[in-house]
């Protein structure tokens, strides 16, 4: 048996690593200052950028059962952990900090924001160790091609990938890329992207995306993960649909088949709803493109998730039925006010205005 490969960077590294994977993924949208001081601390020390790897690519291809759950921003705000004593001695007596009912179990004053990080960052730092060497004795070395990115509200990313496969990644989304010998996987963690995949059968082309694997060898397909449902659009080829296991319908093949010119959804609950026809040429989603927002039989509620993307103008919708109206048609990305403002003339609903936002509300 060959020996394991030491990984090229220190424990304490990969403790930093960690504390900053915590940092920039526990806000949907992290802040210029937070990116900045983890871009030069990736470059502050030999070994960094490596260790930060090796956290990423471990998080995204461990077993989720196994993992310590990412915190929200407000659990990250009432940790008190600071470092100075041994993690489970500081266990042992502490709560853990809980923001379930609005505010922290603990009661202390808000820590400086790099310790803030650092109860979460010593879960996860210890779930992955194990993990992580696992991975270098199986692989060698973690994939080089791994690397996540990023959109902002309106924007639009093009990705090329070294072995050929092209990704438009839409607005507000985050996708993260993880290549190995065997398959080339792809996480997209919010958002919507339209794939076009290079032909490999022998190295499949997996997106996961909320709790749906969508599996394709050479390909074009779209898709998106708004408002916990995940919709895959196909424009060229087949691809397979899979729920996870846990909630698959006992059956031989649990997969489902979507071919060009077809679409399906499935909710968090990891329930595939009925494949659908593409009306007419369109591409159906993928047509954001272009700056065209199609919708199909969807709900208001998904609409205004998916079209609050493309524009700094928050669109609410109020509670209550008013949310699952069906909506079908077309938004254009640069005419998304005038879109909310004729809603009355075919909804049953008003709207209340202000300064930055627009709510819809049921008549």
């Amino acid at each position: 048996m060959s020996a394991v490969p030491s990984p090229n960077y220190s424990d304490a590294q990969r403790r930093e690593a960690a504390e900053w994977f915590v940092e920039i993924h526990a806000r949907t949208e992290p802040d210029v200052d937070a990116l900045q001081a983890w871009l030069r601390w990736m470059e502050s020390a030999d070994g960094n950028r490596v260790a930060f790897e090796a956290v990423v690519a471990a998080w995204y291809a461990a077993p989720k059962p196994l993992m310590v759950p990412l915190p929200s921003a407000e659990e990250l705000e009432a940790d008190s952990y600071d470092g100075s004593v041994p993690l489970t001695r500081w266990k042992a007596v502490t709560p853990v900090p809980n923001v379930s009912n609005g505010a922290a179990a603990t009661r202390c004053q808000a820590p400086p924001r790099r310790r803030t990080r650092r109860y979460w960052a010593m879960g996860i730092a210890a779930g992955l160790a194990a993990f992580v060497v696992g991975t270098l004795a199986l692989r060698g070395s973690l994939s080089p091609e791994g690397r996540e990115y990023i959109t902002k509200t309106g924007e639009r990313l093009e990705i090329a990938l070294p072995e050929g496969s092209h990704i438009s990644l839409g607005a507000k989304s985050r996708l993260y890329v993880a290549f190995t010998k065997a398959r080339r996987n792809v996480n997209l963690e919010a958002g919507e992207a339209y794939f076009t995949v290079a032909k490999d059968p022998a190295r499949p082309f997996v997106v996961h995306a909320l709790n749906t694997d969508v599996i394709a060898v050479g390909t074009a397909f779209d898709v998106r993960d708004v408002a916990d449902q995940v919709t895959v659009s196909v424009s060229e080829g087949v691809v397979k649909v899979r729920p996870p296991t846990a909630t698959r319908p006992i059956h031989p093949d649990p997969d489902v088949r979507v071919a060009a010119g077809e679409q399906v959804a499935v909710n968090e609950a990891g329930e595939a709803l009925t494949v659908s026809q593409i009306p007419g040429a369109r591409m159906g989603h993928a047509d954001w493109r272009s700056g065209l927002l199609v919708y199909r039989n969807e709900s208001l509620r998904a609409v205004v998730a998916d079209i609050s993307r493309y524009t700094n103008l928050r669109i609410i919708v109020a509670p209550g039925a008013t949310g699952d109206l069906r909506f079908s048609g077309a938004v254009h990305s640069d005419a998304i006010v005038e879109w909310a403002e004729a809603l009355p003339e075919s909804f049953p609903v008003r709207l209340v205005r202000s300064s930055d936002r627009i709510t819809i509300i049921g008549q």
